[in-house]
């Protein structure tokens, strides 16, 4: 019988990098999707830092902007939320305890 192992990222890459891969594949600076969004160019520029998380706001802005279904920034934001909390989780020292042996009676 064979056990399979579910391969999981050691990193955790916040969403910020793909939508900076997709703003120079289509040549729009920070403040051109700032306007489309209808936001500041330093709100994007938090956001593309990763400095700032993509919220319900940030996604249909670019949703609209981008034409890029909202639910792919959701994704990736929960992907890079649960990653990092995993990497934390195993760099924190465990918390399990010893059983104490059995004293003789």
């Amino acid at each position: 019988m064979s056990v399979k192992r579910e391969i999981l990222p050691d990193i955790a890459i916040h969403p910020g990098e793909n939508l900076a891969d997709i703003l120079e594949e289509r040549r729009l600076n920070h403040a051109e999707l700032a306007a489309l969004m209808g936001n500041s160019p330093d709100v994007v520029s938090r956001i593309i830092r990763g400095e700032s998380d993509f919220n319900r706001d940030i996604v249909v802005g670019l949703e609209n902007a981008l034409e890029i279904p909202a639910q792919f920034w959701i994704n990736l934001q929960s992907l890079f939320d649960a990653t990092q909390r995993r990497i934390k989780a195993q760099s924190e020292p465990s918390l399990e305890c010893a059983m104490p042996e059995e004293s003789p009676r």
